[in-house]
């Protein structure tokens, strides 16, 4: 069930109903089920993954709990962890290295026919496992109590509105607010509104629209020109980020509509001026989770220079498998990671007497560059079409005729995809405290665009397949 589709105007509108009109002691009920139905819609096998998740998790916690002994309590986090990365592992990436196996075996000459699975990836068990295991650990590490109500706890796991695509939840964030007593205002209702429509607008006006160039582009690498291949980056770049912010905008929204907070997952990436910046603005509940539970752990910046630099790497080739089970987001995040340390060492090694402007401007123009260039890995089909890619990049000549770069399409399309950039680029003039209470001609505005603009077919969000 997508939320821009019309199964779930029906169903969330009937959930939010019944929600405002039963009594508060049985809501969780109520949003257990509608998550725990929303989650069949798309198969009904993937509930019984995700009940086993939240039960080993919800055990391990309370016997990490109640035990004093220490090994013990290591025993019961290695099982939670263990059997939450197996499963992921089972789905996700099993094929996956049975495959690169099979390739470093061909290498030295062997023949091997290892065995593949043939499984369907559950949608959103990348998020809901990596939201699992930080409320194990943080149990374990003494920071949080475990949650005793199995109700509440499975709701925590599963909750429709960022239940495939986020943002991370930490259980101290939103395990409370599920033992509220809630009182939905009009403040609720208009910023829920609000940031539903701003999530649409960015998903079927702009996402949906790049997506046709994107497609028409990489689908066929080897005739692509270097202008071609830069405009199809950039508008990846865009469509997504429209996409994704696009959904947790719509996510933070429908449960503000149910009286709920969740965190906000991106803050304006395409104005930052370093990497690092941008890492703070971009999936920010992801990279908040592999910051906490991956580099900290691993030494962070306690250590020597050199391991910092190599944890940065590894923490970042984590997060580019965590993507997606192929060589091309192991190179993302090879690529990202050692940006990341270079920036670092820049840093620490180089001090530029430059105006601050000029110094934000190059910084912005060299993260954005960096971060288009990046795309061709996170768009291309195998490791082949992305090398291809980047030769072609940097070995034919840049045309910038109509016929040229519009990559096939027609030029209406073509004009509307350069409009709805622009159209983001406005919206980033609005102030970052822009305020989505009460502010009826921002909604007016949103539907007007939607319905004139908006892209009249369901197309999947793109951090679906994550």
């Amino acid at each position: 069930m997508l939320f821009n589709s019309y199964h779930f105007l029906i169903f969330f509108p009937t959930v939010l109903i019944l929600y405002y009109v039963i009594r508060q002691k049985y809501r969780w009920i109520l949003l257990l089920a509608a998550s725990y139905y929303f989650y069949m819609s798309w198969n009904f096998w993937y509930l019984g993954l995700i009940l086993t998740s939240t039960l080993i998790d919800y055990t391990a916690a309370l016997k990490i709990n109640n035990t004093s002994d220490p090994g013990l309590k290591k025993r019961w986090l290695l099982l939670s962890i263990f059997c939450n990365l197996g499963i992921l592992v089972t789905f996700k990436y099993f094929n996956f290295f049975a495959d690169s196996a099979r390739q470093l075996l061909l290498n030295f000459g062997v023949e091997a026919s290892p065995v593949f699975l043939n499984v369907i990836l559950p949608v959103g068990i990348s998020f809901y496992t990596f939201q699992t295991i930080s409320y194990t650990v943080d149990v374990y590490r003494g920071r949080l109590q475990a949650e005793t109500h199995l109700g509440y706890f499975a709701l925590f796991v599963s909750f429709f509105p960022q239940l495939v695509a986020g943002p991370i939840e930490r259980a101290s964030h939103l395990l409370p607010q599920f033992k509220q007593q809630k009182q939905i205002g009009l403040d609720d209702i208009h910023v829920g509104i609000n940031r539903i429509l701003y999530g649409l607008f960015k998903k079927v006006v702009i996402a949906d629209r790049l997506s046709f160039y994107v497609d028409s582009v990489y689908s066929d690498i080897g005739g692509a020109s270097s202008s071609m291949i830069l405009l199809a980056s950039f508008f990846f770049l865009v469509q997504v980020y429209c996409d994704f912010s696009g959904y947790s905008d719509i996510a933070v929204g429908a449960a503000r509509l149910l009286g709920f907070d969740l965190i906000i997952n991106f803050s304006r990436p395409f104005l930052s001026t370093s990497f690092n910046e941008y890492w703070q603005r971009w999936h920010i509940s992801l990279s908040n989770w592999v910051k906490d539970y991956i580099y900290i752990p691993l030494g962070g910046s306690r250590i020597s220079k050199f391991r910092s630099y190599a944890n940065l790497i590894i923490a970042f080739i984590i997060m580019g498998l965590w993507h997606g089970a192929s060589w091309t987001f192991v190179l993302w995040g090879v690529m990202h990671g050692t940006l990341q340390a270079l920036e670092r060492l820049f840093q620490n090694t180089v001090n530029l007497n430059i105006p601050r402007r000029l110094k934000s401007i190059s910084g912005w123009f060299v993260v954005m560059l960096s971060f288009v260039l990046s795309m061709i890995f996170f768009r291309a089909e195998s490791t082949s079409d992305a090398f291809e890619a980047f030769h072609r990049t940097f070995s034919t000549p840049i045309n910038l005729s109509l016929n040229e770069i519009k990559a096939g399409i027609a030029s209406n399309d073509f004009y509307l995809s350069c409009i709805v950039v622009i159209l983001l680029a406005i919206s980033y003039l609005l102030p970052q405290s822009f305020n989505f209470k009460y502010n009826y001609s921002f909604g007016l505005t949103m539907i007007a665009f939607i319905l004139i603009f908006g892209i009249n077919e369901t197309i999947e969000f793109v951090y679906f397949q994550f």
